[in-house]
């Protein structure tokens, strides 16, 4: 486990110890080896490298898939991705998601990358599900970010189950630490905001 991941299981468990609602589950190398191959089209090295660690994970109301994994449901994270993409066509091979919660948010990487071959990471929201937001160029600077949410969210209230204020909602965080993330937003018009059918 490199440095960056290490940094980021160690801020999961502090975590564990704010809330009743953050939960890391037994790790499982294996499992994820093998069922990677049922995510149908693109991976993203560094969120495998992350699920090769946790196999998944309960963040208050947010649930991250892992493999095999029945202490979530779906119990495999390219069940939830099959799923969304019968339910929103526009998203096949375009948006993976990783992520979501019982409003039916969702978090995944889509068929971009940065300059290092890492998948940009982008926010559904079923109340705008033409669209997606860009919220990073890749997954250890999303989950960095959203662990950070997370954290203040329970620092303020530890019976929380949702996180009031995300940081992509401010412009300064959306593209603090994130230089590609904020080039494309000024090649995009200044806008952070993409349609499924622009993801070709």
């Amino acid at each position: 486990m490199n440095t960056e991941l290490a940094e980021i299981m160690n801020s999961i468990e502090v975590l564990k110890g704010k809330s009743p609602y953050i939960k890391t589950y037994e790790k499982n190398t294996i499992k994820i080896l093998k069922g990677q191959g049922s995510i149908i089209g693109e991976k993203d090295k560094l969120h495998l490298d992350f699920l090769k660690e946790s196999n998944g994970l309960s963040l208050l109301d947010y649930c991250f898939w892992g493999f095999k994994n029945s202490h979530l449901y779906p119990t495999n994270i390219y069940d939830e991705m099959n799923f969304f993409w019968s339910k929103e066509n526009m998203a096949t091979f375009k948006f993976w998601c990783f992520a979501g919660n019982s409003a039916g948010e969702r978090f995944g990487y889509i068929n971009k990358k940065n300059s290092y071959g890492n998948h940009f990471i982008a926010y559904y929201s079923q109340l705008n599900p033409n669209y997606l937001q860009l919220i990073a160029s890749n997954f250890n600077i999303f989950i960095v970010k959203f662990i950070s949410d997370i954290d203040k969210q329970v620092n303020s209230d530890n019976s929380s189950l949702d996180i009031e204020n995300y940081f992509f909602m401010d412009s300064e965080k959306l593209t603090d630490n994130d230089k590609e993330l904020s080039e494309f937003i000024a090649l995009n018009h200044g806008q952070s905001i993409v349609s499924f059918s622009q993801l070709s």
